[in-house]
């Protein structure tokens, strides 16, 4: 993650959407072949009989790692967000978070589906659209 998060840094953002969803597409490059090379193993410890410990790791470290990005990505430090402003950023921290761990679950589980390059546009679009708008992109898709 720290190299992702260093060739990240390179890419000016200025808080723009666009710019975000293409920066997404590389953020997770060394963490998603990290994941490619080891996905027999994260399947089996992410599985329903898997390590919970695990799991929970990898939600502690996501969090971490979105605190040390949101700066760039959104010009927001969350050590100076306070009161209401740190339980939104709290709210949407986990929002964020899960909807990229679900996102690579999926990749991880369903391999044969989907391809390294899915998965980083698919990370770019969890990252950057809503729920509405992300079934809205699939129903295009569908039509």
């Amino acid at each position: 993650m720290e190299t992702d998060r260093a060739e990240l840094q390179k890419i000016e953002i200025n808080n723009s959407t666009q710019k975000i969803r293409i920066a997404a597409k590389s953020a997770f490059n060394s963490t998603l072949e990290y994941c490619d090379l080891h996905r027999e193993e994260l399947v089996s410890l992410l599985s329903s009989i898997g390590d919970i410990s695990f799991h929970n790791e990898i939600v502690r470290i996501a969090n971490k790692e979105f605190d040390l990005r949101c700066p760039h990505l959104f010009n927001i430090d969350p050590q100076t967000c306070t009161g209401p402003e740190l339980s939104t950023y709290a709210v949407f921290k986990i929002i964020y978070v899960d909807a990229i761990k679900n996102a690579l679950i999926l990749w991880l589980t369903h391999y044969d589906d989907m391809t390294l390059t899915d998965i980083k546009s698919l990370t770019a679009l969890v990252q950057t659209s809503s729920p509405v708008e992300l079934m809205k992109i699939l129903s295009q898709k569908q039509n």
